[in-house]
């Protein structure tokens, strides 16, 4: 079986060629032991059982929003909280078949930048036996790609006219940007100088956030915990922040477009399109330099439909 699984530092998106999805915050912590409190107890642990390792027990998404930090760390292959928490999200799609495989090709990526230094370790790390609460299967295979790249093989429709495009990525942490001229027989190459990766993202904007929230009302809110929200709790109080979310958006999709224009200042006007995908979408505004930009569908997961895609077609 063949899966897809992009942990970003905001969101894990997982995708199987059956079409099977899995979505969930990044975040995972070391469980610690409860004692027998019933209805009180905390949430669901999830347990991670590497061949010849010791178990590892976690909560996980949701279930870690209160305990955990985003994961950070721009070497994945050697954080082994980012390598469980890739085969959790890998294992909820393979057990949701009914019939179990022995065995799974695993796509994977990393942004732009850090391709080149972290391939073949992570490839490394992903390989062999795991069990996730019991349940094991082996990963065969591992494939990287670079975050950008795999989302532009996804944007681009079939039988794309030649000519340049562009694409940009917000993510939570990183943004990648990347130019490709497609050819005659419609295939993308990309352009080199002209791709490339800022770490600075959504996080940015909810960093700016949680700052005034704690000048403003004394109390302290991790940016993660901002993600999603429209209000606070403050000593009793419901407090709307939703205004403010919106507004460091708008300061980062223009610090973004500033270094786009900076950038790409040769190419931009050449442009047949320039698309946007990621979690951050809404920070941009409809144009940069000129250039009206275009939304692709289902642009959260264009990453992870793009390994996927980058792996081919099953053989029978």
């Amino acid at each position: 079986m063949k899966v897809a699984v992009d942990v970003g530092h905001g969101y894990t998106k997982g995708l199987s060629e059956s079409g099977k999805r899995v979505l969930f915050p990044s975040l995972i912590c070391p469980a610690t032991s409860d004692l027998d409190l019933g209805p009180l107890a905390s949430s669901h642990s999830t347990t991670v059982q590497w061949a010849s390792q010791a178990p590892r027990v976690y909560w996980v998404g949701e279930n870690a929003r209160l305990q955990a930090t985003s994961l950070f760390g721009s070497e994945k292959a050697s954080d082994p909280l980012t390598r469980d928490l890739t085969v959790i999200a890998a294992s909820r799609l393979i057990h949701a078949t009914d019939a179990l495989p022995h065995s799974a090709t695993l796509a994977v990526g990393v942004p732009l930048t850090w391709y080149g230094r972290e391939r073949q370790a992570l490839q490394h790390a992903l390989l062999g036996t795991v069990s996730i609460d019991g349940q094991s299967f082996d990963i065969a295979d591992v494939q990287v790609f670079p975050q950008g790249v795999a989302a532009i093989l996804s944007a681009l429709p079939r039988n794309t006219s030649p000519g340049l495009y562009g694409l940009v990525d917000i993510g939570y942490r990183t943004t990648d940007y990347l130019v490709v001229q497609v050819n005659e027989s419609g295939l993308p190459t990309l352009v080199p100088g002209l791709a490339g990766s800022w770490e600075q993202g959504i996080h940015n904007a909810l960093l700016t956030v949680a700052a005034h929230i704690e000048q403003q009302w004394r109390v302290v809110y991790a940016p993660h915990e901002l993600a999603k929200a429209t209000t606070i709790m403050v000593r009793g109080h419901e407090i709307m922040v939703s205004a403010e979310i919106r507004q460091a958006s708008a300061q980062l999709g223009a610090s973004l477009t500033a270094k786009l224009q900076t950038v790409w200042a040769p190419i931009l006007p050449r442009l047949k399109t320039l698309y946007l995908v990621g979690g951050g979408v809404e920070a941009m505004s409809q144009h940069v330099g000129g250039m009206p930009i275009q939304i692709v569908p289902d642009c959260q997961w264009a990453n992870v439909k793009g390994y996927l895609a980058a792996m081919g077609p099953s053989v029978p």
